[in-house]
Parts: C-alpha cells; sequence; structure tokens
C-alpha cells in the first residue's frame, strides 16, 4: 500500500475507505502507525494479525514510541494467552518501554476491533471474521468515539502482569 501512504495523510487526508484483505489491513496499520505522532490505540481479541509479530512493524513502533512528546501505545485484548503466542516480540517491546506501551486486559471478549492514530485515523473492523474494516485518515469525530468507547473499556479492565515477567 505505498500508494497509500503517499495519498493518505494523518489529520489530512479526509476519505473513508473499505478494505476487504489482509495486505491492506496491514499496510494501513503501518502507514497510520508511522504517520502518528501522539498516539495508538490498539482494541483488538489476541493481535492475531500476522503484522504484530514482523519485525518490521516492530521497528516502525519502536521508532514511534522512541520519538520526542513522550508517544503512547495503549492496547487492549480479551485472549492474553493466545495474543502473547501471536506477537511475542510485541509484549517484549511492551516490556522495555512500559511508561510508553501499555497492554491491559479487556473484561470480556468483543467482535469488534480497531486501530486508532492520533486520535485522527482508523482502521475500524467491527465483524469478527475477515478483514473487512472502514479506514480514514482524517476523520477525528469518529476516531474520538472509538477512542470514548476505548477508554471505558480501559477502565473496566486489568494490567496483564503475566507479561511484565514473562521470558521471551
Amino acid at each position: 500500500m505505498n500508494d497509500k501512504e503517499s495519498k493518505f495523510l494523518l489529520g489530512q487526508t479526509n476519505e473513508t475507505f473499505v478494505i476487504t484483505d489482509l495486505a491492506s489491513s496491514q499496510d494501513v496499520r503501518q502507514a497510520l502507525t508511522r504517520q502518528a505522532q501522539k498516539s495508538i490505540h490498539i482494541f483488538d481479541t489476541a493481535l492475531n494479525d500476522p503484522l504484530y509479530r514482523e519485525q518490521e512493524y516492530i521497528d516502525i513502533l519502536r521508532q514511534f514510541i522512541s520519538a520526542e512528546g513522550r508517544p503512547v501505545v495503549k492496547v487492549l485484548i480479551s485472549n492474553i494467552d493466545q495474543a502473547m503466542r501471536n506477537a511475542h516480540q510485541f509484549f517484549y517491546l511492551s516490556q522495555r518501554v512500559p511508561s510508553h506501551f501499555q497492554i491491559r486486559l479487556a473484561p470480556q471478549s468483543y467482535t469488534h476491533s480497531f486501530f486508532i492514530a492520533d486520535t485522527t485515523g482508523y482502521l475500524d473492523h467491527r465483524m469478527g471474521a475477515g478483514y473487512e474494516a472502514e479506514v480514514n485518515f482524517n476523520h477525528p469525530a469518529h476516531a474520538r468515539s472509538l477512542i470514548n468507547f476505548f477508554d471505558d473499556v480501559w477502565n473496566r479492565s486489568s494490567s496483564p502482569t503475566d507479561t511484565r515477567s514473562l521470558n521471551l
């Protein structure tokens, strides 16, 4: 999706489109992460997307959290065991920089998942199966509504202590 990375700019391009395949989903997440400056919110059951275990994406996340301005990654998952199996490097990175990278365990499972960059751009996957998702790089109102839902669940969630002592 390199063409989309140059065509869609976080905080500038207000065009909603739908993606339907894994490669597009990964490309959008990478583009949103590369362009984010302040925050990333990930709401996912178990981090099933192979992107979360690819070293290239882990490096992109590492660059994001190393930037000036105290950027933060917040992740809500509902299946910690499966998520740790699916994305062990992701968890390892979270252990190394816990002040910038926070993971919590949602109190229940959800079929809705989403990815938000800087409270502006989003990938919103509402179905439990498949890769169909709505994407917009500049829709603060929808991004804020997703973050409000995220924050509500975040406030009722717990920190999965077993990830802190995990030997990865």
